[in-house]
């Protein structure tokens, strides 16, 4: 796909805009590449504008741009939410994004939406977890999250896992959170065995990924 990268991150009337714009092709071409690598190629032109020219961009990136963290918090803390579960797959990205959606389209899986968000400055784990109301990740650990946390209420469960999908043990609850820390190798994805039952551990309703 051809796209007028220069207009999207130099000529737009405001940074919020700009990273709208950024965020949105970013999402299409990861849904319709051909593979990782063929995503690579497809950025190195918006990668250059913005560590070359753009640096007023980067400088507005924390308060101009849609963030994860901040999406879940809006998404967990909707009044009308009756049993949600978030699952964090740490270190994952948009390269993965074709192999999470394909994933769920094999099992009958249809997600309402599908949107890409920022990570944190820097883009690190804890300052993930920070942005979180945590101090790391190990905190959410054995549902020993502090009232700090920003997600849900004290009612919600979390944990960190490293084990496969099958052996994670999640007990009844109305809400959820799981950061998984261990990289899942992209074959663990495609096969059925990876993934647990859409009922398991009693959490219903919507999954946030």
């Amino acid at each position: 796909m051809s796209t007028d990268w220069t207009s999207i991150i130099l000529d737009c009337d405001s940074p919020a805009k700009a990273w709208e714009g950024i965020f949105s092709v970013l999402l299409e071409m990861a849904r319709t590449v051909a593979s990782p690598v063929a995503l690579h190629d497809q950025t190195v032109v918006p990668d250059r504008l913005l560590s070359e020219a753009a640096w007023g961009l980067w400088h507005s990136y924390p308060e101009s741009a849609a963030l994860t963290s901040a999406r879940l918090r809006q998404w967990c803390n909707d009044s009308d939410s009756t049993g949600r579960a978030v699952l964090i797959l740490d270190a994952f990205s948009l390269r993965e994004l074709p192999l999470l959606l394909g994933g769920a389209e094999a099992r009958g899986v249809k997600p309402e939406s599908v949107s890409v968000a920022g990570s944190e400055c820097p883009s690190t784990t804890d300052q993930f977890a920070k942005a979180l109301g945590v101090a790391s990740r190990s905190a959410l650990k054995n549902d020993g999250k502090p009232g700090t946390f920003a997600l849900f209420d004290k009612n919600a469960f979390t944990d960190v896992v490293r084990l496969p999908f099958e052996d994670c043990a999640v007990p009844p609850t109305i809400h959820g959170v799981i950061n998984h820390a261990g990289c899942i190798p992209f074959s663990r994805l495609l096969a059925g065995s990876s993934l647990p039952p859409a009922s398991a551990g009693g959490i219903r309703d919507n999954i946030f990924f």
